[in-house]
């Protein structure tokens, strides 16, 4: 019988599938997992192990650090050893284009993973982000300005973040650890009787304190521990207002929708720039945030005044995309 942690992780992976998977009873689907070999996603790997569920681990290699080779090799020799198919994705990343790394490295994983699931005539892969990636999450889109929509964190399950695709494909991401503390994870590891060094990888790039989620985890949050022993609880509750908040919002730009939204995932400008200027922003940001681009409240605005004019021509507000407006229609547009 598994033990209280086991039981934790597989109670909710089950209901992740059941509620958002649509899997029902039927437990026979492949579940498609991302797989870095580090702790989180060797306990989600796990986890629907236990459960029995046909498994498809996805690892990819971004290439960008020497011990890239070792990763893989670890995934390669502990899906070897569980069973469990493995798919290595090589990918390139760019290393400038004005985003960061971070980011850049995101954006080529989640293409190459989206290529590979629709290859296979997928619709979901299961990710094993929980509730501490969630808080600094949150944390780092308070910091960058993202505004509410930001503070809602992460969702349970969201449309793929590919920008271009967005609710347009057909993939999906699911987060069934989203609620779990990540010292659950590691404490099923144990239960399991994995040991680490040996069952998961600790990436060398985690301790680099130049990227700003290892500088936040490790030099910002246990401060704020010290300081503010209830900011966990405190966060969770603000991400649940919030989330509730914007449930409201994406109701009133859901009856507005259709008349603003033409042809070719376009924005009709004539009848866009007639709702009242709240509404007006929550179209704009939500109509980019389902082809995967997401703005802070700032350029939002800025992007806002740009397209109050008809007028056929760009609008501009970020260096990797823009907006083409034509005989009153804009569309996203990719450098």
């Amino acid at each position: 019988m598994a033990s209280s942690f086991c039981s934790v992780l597989t109670a909710a992976l089950q209901n992740h599938l059941t509620e958002y998977a649509g899997f029902g009873s039927n437990m026979d689907q492949t579940v498609y997992i991302a797989y870095s070999g580090g702790a989180d996603s060797t306990a989600l790997l796990l986890a629907c192990r236990q459960l029995g569920l046909p498994l498809q681990a996805v690892h990819v290699n971004h290439q960008l650090q020497s011990a890239a080779t070792v990763m893989q090799t670890h995934c390669e020799q502990f899906c070897q050893r569980f069973s469990i198919p493995l798919i290595v994705l090589k990918v390139e990343v760019l290393v400038d284009g004005g985003e960061s790394l971070e980011a850049n490295a995101r954006l080529a994983r989640y293409r190459a993973i989206g290529d590979y699931l629709k290859q296979q005539g997928a619709g979901l892969i299961l990710t094993a982000h929980h509730e501490d990636d969630q808080l600094e999450t949150t944390l780092i889109h308070l910091f960058r300005g993202s505004g509410l929509e930001g503070l809602s964190g992460m969702a349970v399950c969201a449309a793929w973040p590919v920008q271009g695709e967005g609710v347009f494909s057909a993939l999906r991401l699911g987060r069934p650890f989203l609620n779990i503390a990540g010292v659950a994870l590691r404490r099923a590891l144990h239960e399991w009787g994995c040991v680490e060094a040996f069952d998961w990888f600790e990436d060398p790039s985690n301790t680099d304190l130049d990227l700003r989620r290892n500088w936040l985890r490790h030099a910002c949050i246990p401060q704020l521990e010290q300081a503010f022993p209830q900011w966990r609880d405190s966060l969770c509750r603000l991400n649940r207002q919030v989330s509730n908040y914007r449930q409201d919002v994406d109701q009133r730009v859901d009856a507005v929708w259709s008349q603003c939204i033409g042809s070719n995932r376009g924005l009709l400008l004539q009848q866009f720039n007639t709702l009242p200027s709240a509404l007006r922003a929550q179209v704009l940001r939500a109509w980019l945030k389902r082809q995967g681009i997401r703005l802070n409240e700032a350029k939002a605005l800025e992007l806002l005044s740009q397209l109050y004019s008809v007028r056929g021509g760009v609008r501009q507000v970020a260096g990797t995309w823009y907006l083409l407006v034509k005989q009153g229609l804009a569309t996203l547009q990719f450098k």
